[in-house]
């Protein structure tokens, strides 16, 4: 063995002193709550542009119905208007 890989060696037996006996466990259990706040950010992410999508589409179609209800409107007037006209 070489100076090196014996002084590596060296330096995980002294690190491996300092760790908590149930260091490796509290890491993986760690990375799992990680990865699970992490698809529940991408679910909250997916459901807010959902959301969105749907609040604009039902306004899209609100304003065309408006507008076409207006169109009608404005139409039944210019006919009065007309026919107002003819009369005077």
């Amino acid at each position: 063995m070489n100076p090196e890989s014996r002084y590596l060696r060296e330096l995980r037996m002294r690190a491996g002193r300092h760790l908590a006996p149930d260091f490796p466990a509290r890491v993986l259990h760690d990375a799992r709550v990680r990865q699970r706040r992490s698809q529940r950010n991408k679910l909250t992410v997916i459901t807010a542009a959902l959301c969105v999508l749907l609040a604009v589409s039902a306004h899209w179609v609100m304003t065309a119905a408006t507008d076409r209800h207006n169109q009608a409107m404005w139409a039944k007037e210019v006919q009065q208007i007309a026919v107002l006209e003819q009369t005077i």
